[in-house]
């Protein structure tokens, strides 16, 4: 039988053998102690976008083989609180001797799930990990939905897991302690919630610093002489985090020789800003074009707002003043197109899901139309060097964008028309349902959905 146990060097090691408790009689026991391992300089590494970081390793007792492997798989965020609320507790249930009362701080934090696909998620709190001897009393979590649904709950003893779809969620934590000035202090604790990376990062380990500079060979491991130092050089990967803000952290773990680790950690730069072709066309215009474009737009973004609070009768009134000035401009679209695609109530009838349906059917369409599909397939029938010139850099971000506003819009129009064979009719009922006034004359659904499909798949990278 192999056993591993972590050890730390330069303290005395104790090892106690037992027999099993069910076990009768003598047993004659041979034991062999084998101390082996890559000690590492450091046991967590901050990694910068600018400057390689550096970690040692190190063969003291045998020869080693540094086998190597780094991956960052959570995406760390940090909350600040929204809300607090600091009140004494019922003395019937919550006095201590002497009459020291158990005072509760019931901190609100807002936290947003941004990818369309279920994304595991973990608060902590930045208190002791201790349940007994913590100084303070409590540390409970819960984790509600929109419509104040709880999600989960935990405490700082334990990392707890939720699994979470998309949408705006909110955490309340709760401190108690039998002193107010103590709670007083943590008015703005600031909360950490990691969100499990669909696809894992692998940063860049090399085996020198001109190599990671560079760009070189990348280091996987090595036979490593009893007594040998080997310095690594660490590097932040180049992908980008949906979701990801500047500020936020990548974690994950680097491993050496299969046990040795180090907790590694890559802060997400600020995205550079393209604003020099934005700041020409600006010059170009009148100071009444950038003064409308600058309510335009403000007037969009409160539309989002309406939209996210809920008010949907107030969004529907400034959407219809906004699409009769600005029919064409994509970002409204794409807020109308937002408001549009949701999915029916259960108590839903035929007529409401067919309208529901139509509406949704007429914002896609609209971005379609404005989103450009020929002037999008003739730029991405090219490559282009978007490092040579900030002027096409502009242009590459603006059709990324448009791109992914088409295919938002072809991807709500195949829900939509998918919904409306739900379930599977027979051909007197599609006879009964009614497209919208943009699509072909005579169109049935299924003729529709099979041509969105057909257009959508162009669009998708295989």
């Amino acid at each position: 039988m192999l056993e591993k146990v972590a050890c730390v060097g330069g303290l005395t090691l104790e090892l106690c053998v037992c027999k099993w408790w069910a076990s009768v009689g003598s047993c004659q026991v041979d034991i062999e102690v084998t101390f082996h391992g890559l000690p590492l300089t450091s046991r967590a590494l901050c990694i910068s976008s600018a400057v390689p970081a550096a970690l040692e390793l190190s063969a003291p007792l045998r020869p080693e083989t540094s086998a190597v492997t780094c991956k960052l798989t959570h995406l760390q965020k940090t909350l600040r609180p929204s809300s607090h609320v600091l009140r004494p507790l019922a003395e019937d249930r919550d006095l201590l001797p002497r009459g020291r009362l158990i005072y509760e701080l019931q901190l609100t934090y807002a936290v947003e799930q941004t990818e369309k696909e279920t994304v595991k998620v973990s608060p902590k709190t930045p208190l002791a990990e201790l349940l007994y001897d913590s100084p303070f009393e409590a540390q409970l979590w819960m984790l509600f939905d929109s419509n104040m649904q709880l999600m989960g709950c935990g405490d700082a003893l334990y990392d707890y897991s939720l699994s979470l779809p998309k949408g705006k969620y909110t955490i309340k934590l709760q401190i108690r302690h039998d002193s107010r000035e103590a709670l007083e202090k943590l008015k703005s604790l600031l909360l950490s919630i990691s969100f499990a990376l669909a696809k894992e990062l692998v940063p860049g380990v090399y085996p020198s610093l001109q190599a990671a500079l560079a760009a070189g060979d990348k280091y996987s491991g090595a036979p490593m002489a009893k007594g040998a130092r080997q310095t690594l050089f660490v590097t932040a990967p180049t992908d980008k985090v949906p979701g990801a803000k500047p500020g936020d952290l990548l974690t994950g773990v680097l491993k050496v020789g299969g046990q040795d680790t180090c907790d590694i950690s890559c802060l997400v730069p600020k995205e550079e800003e393209v604003e020099e072709e934005k700041k020409k066309e600006d010059k170009d215009k009148s100071e009444k074009d950038r003064e409308n474009d600058e309510v335009r737009d403000t007037r969009v973004k409160f539309l989002k707002k309406l939209k996210d609070d809920k008010k949907l009768p107030a969004f529907d009134a400034l959407a219809s003043e906004l699409l009769l000035l600005f029919p064409a401009h994509l970002p409204l679209l794409k807020e109308v197109l937002a408001r549009r695609d949701v999915d029916g109530e259960e108590a839903e009838t035929p007529a409401a899901k067919q309208e529901r349906c139509a509406r949704a059917l007429e914002a896609a369409a609209a971005v379609v139309a404005a989103a450009g599909v020929d002037a999008l397939a003739a730029h991405y029938g090219l490559k282009h060097d978007k490092e040579q010139d900030a002027a096409l850099k502009a242009k590459c971000k603006e059709m990324d964008e448009r791109k992914a506003a088409l295919l938002d819009a072809l991807l709500a129009r195949v829900e939509r028309l998918s919904e409306l064979l739900e379930p599977a009719p027979s051909a007197a009922a599609l006879a009964g349902v009614t497209l919208t006034s943009n699509v072909p004359e005579g169109s049935t659904p299924l003729e529709e959905l099979k041509a969105a499909l057909a257009v959508l798949q162009q669009w998708c990278v295989p």
